[in-house]
């Protein structure tokens, strides 16, 4: 099965969950499609792999585990655990918060954290659990700040504990920080069997239908995980009936013996509304099959007119294909409050259209310069882990290339002359020129220091600087020493 978002809810199967379990019928109400997020795109000091990330959440799970109500990790990241048994109908939940002091910057990272803690604490696969962060992250973002909603599905208790401008998650990077309470929704009971039409209803199924692809994968994935549970269903229903039938005989052999008393009378009544309540639960699971399959059906239909389509475009593919614009690359910058990033897009030579874009979104300034095939650039955001670096970028398919490893001044001026960068670089909190080869390494520093945002002006063979305390010397353009008086 591949690991891509789907509409499922666990079952009772699981047996190993907590007294509390998810409930993902509020989880998969949102379609996946409706919330875009913005990551941060751009180097990093520091790398931490996918174990590490996960093993935050685990972390706030076996803290959460030890105190029943609340616990963090390093002033970064808090869950609430919050059960209200006299909510009624409303639901409990857990409440993630990202604190202020987190650096979290992508949002699959946000979800390896949160798919963490819902292994650690509930006992999930890393499979299901992730499936269940990435739909808590679209819920979340969804209903962003909507205390109408959540109101309204939530129990009191949740409530209080909720901030209402930071309820759910926002869609950009840089609002998580301190603005985040992201809600899991928690059923009390954990024994309980959560009723999955909510999220597999024909207006889910029909919104899904809408996308290019049908949403045929993940439609595949939730008749799978369907099926499991129908089937998980129908081994608990066997095994009441086993139960009922022991039941039934024990009373038999107890009234041989007592005769009909009036206890005897109480079992018979129990019994009977146990027999009543397995042969509505098989009812249900039988047709909840029926209308699994009725998908099944839906979903090869669909599969079939897909391929009919792809056949019938492929044969205007090639005259496509010739008639495909010349694409020449340029900055799009992103408007709004200062610092100004930009991301690199190809658009036709002739009409500006945007035919593609690149993921990196942190390229700084609206300088740039093209090196052969290469588009070379300073992008990145000056904290920690995140950083600022030179940057190379295929100009044809803006596939990243190379990435420095010095650290570079965020508004640095950015020079190019006979195959050599130059670029201000920043050495132990103190600025200096920098000369770096075709490779982004640093080949020359110099010995003085530069303000941070000094022109680089290369004229006769020299490197023309500001020096801290504002005085203008020339640099050798190779060695970056001073020239002597």
């Amino acid at each position: 099965m591949r690991k891509i978002p789907v509409l499922f809810l666990m079952t009772i199967i699981l047996a190993s969950l907590s007294a509390q379990q998810v409930v993902k019928e509020e989880l998969f109400s949102v379609n996946r499609d409706s919330v875009e997020f913005l990551n941060y795109e751009g180097p990093h000091v520091k790398f931490e792999t996918d174990a590490q990330i996960r093993g935050i959440g685990r972390a706030v799970a076996e803290g959460l585990s030890g105190s029943g109500q609340s616990a963090g990790y390093f002033d970064k990241y808090r869950v609430i655990h919050v059960i209200d048994a006299a909510g009624g109908a409303k639901l409990n939940a857990d409440i993630f918060i990202i604190e202020k002091n987190a650096s979290v910057d992508h949002i699959d990272n946000v979800r390896r954290i949160l798919s963490g803690y819902l292994e650690g604490y509930y006992g999930y696969s890393q499979e299901d659990a992730g499936v269940i962060a990435e739909f808590t992250t679209y819920y979340n973002a969804f209903y962003r700040k909507n205390m109408e909603y959540f109101s309204k599905v939530y129990t009191d208790q949740v409530i209080k504990k909720l901030t209402p401008e930071k309820a759910g998650i926002a869609t950009r990077y840089n609002e998580w920080p301190g603005n985040t309470e992201m809600l899991i929704p928690v059923s009390a009971s954990g024994g309980g069997k959560v009723n999955i039409d909510t999220i597999s209803n024909n207006e889910v199924i029909e919104d899904l239908r809408t996308q290019a692809d049908k949403g045929i994968d993940s439609r595949k994935d939730m008749v799978e995980l369907k099926e499991k549970e129908i089937e998980g269903e129908q081994k608990a229903i066997e095994k009441a009936k086993e139960d009922i039938q022991q039941e039934k005989k024990a009373i038999e052999e107890e009234k041989s013996t007592t005769g009909t008393t009036e206890e005897i009378i109480k079992k018979e009544e129990s019994l009977k509304t146990k027999e009543e309540a397995v042969k509505t639960r098989e009812e249900e699971n039988q047709k909840r099959q029926e209308a699994v399959q009725a998908e099944r059906d839906r979903i090869a239909k669909d599969e079939n007119q897909l391929i009919e389509e792809k056949s019938k475009n492929s044969g205007t593919s090639a005259a496509t294909a010739a008639a495909a614009p010349e694409l020449v690359p340029f900055l799009l910058v992103e408007e709004g409050e200062p610092p100004f990033m930009g991301t690199f897009v190809l658009i036709d030579k002739k009409s500006g259209q945007i035919n593609k874009k690149s993921s990196m979104n942190t390229v700084r300034g609206r300088e740039y310069h093209t090196l052969s095939s290469s588009l070379l650039f300073i992008s990145g955001i000056d904290q920690p882990p995140k950083a600022v670096r030179l940057m190379t970028m295929n100009k044809d398919t803006l596939k990243i290339e190379k990435e420095g490893e010095n650290d570079i001044y965020e508004y640095s001026a950015l020079l190019v002359s006979d195959g050599a960068i130059y670029a201000v670089t920043r050495d132990s909190g103190k600025y200096y020129v920098g000369r770096f080869d075709s490779s982004l390494t640093l080949a020359a520093k110099s010995e003085v220091e530069v303000i941070p945002y000094t022109p680089l002006i290369l004229e006769n063979g020299n490197l023309y600087v500001e020096l801290r305390g504002g005085e203008i010397k020339p640099l050798d353009k190779m060695s970056l020493a001073l020239f002597a008086e």
